[in-house]
């Protein structure tokens, strides 16, 4: 048996608009980018070997920040995030 390469890659697209969202009754300040071109993106990023696939600049630009961000203020920020998704 001739054993193959495995590749794994990871996406991370943040916002996506998807029917989902209203069905789910979603609402956002910031709308997702479709998901015909985050799909683009990925299969992009795949060919070209990428193993992190970050299609959203907004989310590119966050990443790096939250990895020296404290836990506690980013999960704050998430939680705000969430809930004005959500309103009670």
């Amino acid at each position: 048996m001739r054993k193959k390469p495995v590749r794994v890659c990871v996406l991370c697209p943040g916002g996506v608009d998807t029917p989902f969202n209203k069905k789910a009754g979603y609402k956002d300040s910031i709308k997702g980018m479709s998901a015909e071109r985050c799909a683009k993106i990925a299969v992009d990023g795949i060919l070209k070997g990428k193993s992190v696939i970050i299609p959203d600049m907004r989310s590119r630009v966050l990443a790096p920040v939250s990895r020296i961000t404290p836990e506690s203020i980013v999960l704050k920020i998430q939680y705000e995030f969430q809930k004005r998704k959500f309103p009670l």
